[in-house]
Formats: C-alpha cells, sequence, structure tokens
C-alpha cells in the first residue's frame, strides 16, 4: 500500500511543478462530494491510469452529488440566511 502512496505522493509532486502556481491539484477520490462535482464541471483531467476506474467513479460521485443537492441547497439557504 505504501508503493501506491509513494507513487501518488510523487505523481501529485510532479504536477505541482508543472501547473502550479495556476492549479490546484486535488485528490478528487478524498475530497467532499461538492468539490468532486467542481472537478468534474469544471476541471481538466490530468491523469487516468484505468478508463474504466474512472468512469465507474464520475457516475458514483455524480449520483451522490445529486442526491444530496437538496439538502447543500437547503443547508447554504439557511447559512446565508442567518449569516
Amino acid at each position: 500500500m505504501s508503493t501506491r502512496n509513494d507513487r501518488r505522493t510523487a505523481t501529485i509532486a510532479v504536477l505541482l511543478r508543472v501547473l502550479a502556481p495556476e492549479r490546484d491539484v486535488v485528490a478528487i477520490a478524498e475530497a467532499p462530494v461538492d468539490l468532486t462535482h467542481r472537478v468534474l464541471r469544471d476541471g481538466i483531467l490530468v491523469l487516468e491510469t484505468d478508463h474504466r476506474r474512472r468512469l465507474e467513479f464520475e457516475v458514483r460521485a455524480r449520483n451522490e452529488y445529486w442526491d444530496l443537492l437538496p439538502i447543500l441547497e437547503l443547508y447554504r439557504g439557511t447559512v446565508l440566511r442567518d449569516a
């Protein structure tokens, strides 16, 4: 498992060197649902090692977002109203 984490850390370091400071690099599988949605909607895919796995992840992440959206809207409305 540490080899996988080492590869991921090295990949992120390379991406940060190449893309930074203009871009943020996000480990999307560990991001909150609303951030994942924004990354999928607005982001640029720079690395894909398994096409099928990426597609399965995107479908699952988008479904989670759409399921959670009414709660997010209610929360944001309440927070903005009470601010």
